[in-house]
């Protein structure tokens, strides 16, 4: 009885803070006291005649009561599997389109879209221990092995020289510049002194439509055991 009133007086709570702290439209994500952080979320997708998706403050639990740096959107996981699901039936419309018109070029290049990216913590973690660093940015790219995939680097908060504050852009938004970048750019991609380098980690090889469409045999480089990822999603996918 005592644990059903703690758990009716936690959601009691929860709708007060809500109803209080609830942020502007144009906020990201409002930092809560205690265990939980109130994130700005995407709870439904647009509908036919709405160009905006619906939104609501979500709680998602914390290890610590530190403030999340950087941008980025939380879906509900109804949204998330749903975003994906779209992403993939359009891959295989696209495929089964240039397949009828005998395009071998553009079938080629549609079985070589990525579907899903791994990075290990090892990897975040390094790149995220740098001096300054709030976030990590990725940039897509064809790894040396000639394959879609995704580098993340790491990236500063854009920060005023004389007050400290953060810079923001014209759209409102915190302005954040890769680590590394040379000559008060916020990107590498300008960078002109190759011969230094900036930590950063290429995640492949990434998991593309021709893998999962071919049966999910993939097999590790290094200790030939069959990936179970791989399989299950192949199975998903072709049940879509």
């Amino acid at each position: 009885m005592i644990g059903r009133n703690l758990l009716l007086l936690s959601s009691c709570l929860v709708n007060i803070y809500k109803s209080i702290h609830k942020p502007k439209t144009n906020l990201i994500m409002v930092h809560a006291e205690g265990d939980y952080i109130y994130m700005k979320t995407v709870t439904k997708r647009p509908t036919n005649g709405s160009s905006e998706p619906e939104y609501d403050f979500v709680a998602y639990p914390l290890l610590s009561e530190k403030e999340v740096a950087g941008g980025g959107q939380p879906m509900s996981m109804e949204v998330l599997k749903e975003s994906i699901d779209i992403n993939i039936k359009e891959l295989k419309a696209s495929l089964k389109d240039a397949e009828n018109k005998n395009n071998t070029a553009a079938v080629r290049e549609i079985l070589d879209q990525s579907i899903a990216i791994t990075l290990g913590k090892e990897s975040l973690f390094l790149i995220l221990s740098q001096k300054e660093c709030d976030g990590i940015r990725f940039y897509f790219c064809k790894n040396p092995k000639g394959r879609n995939s995704v580098a993340a680097i790491g990236v500063k908060i854009k920060r005023h020289p004389d007050t400290g504050q953060p810079q923001r852009g014209s759209d409102g938004r915190v302005i954040a510049e890769d680590i590394g970048a040379e000559d008060n750019h916020n990107t590498i991609l300008y960078n002109k002194n190759l011969k230094v380098n900036v930590l950063n980690s290429e995640v492949g090889p990434p998991y593309n439509l021709e893998e999962f469409l071919k049966g999910g045999e993939k097999f590790n480089e290094t200790n030939n055991i069959k990936d179970d990822f791989a399989i299950e999603m192949t199975n998903y996918i072709k049940n879509l």
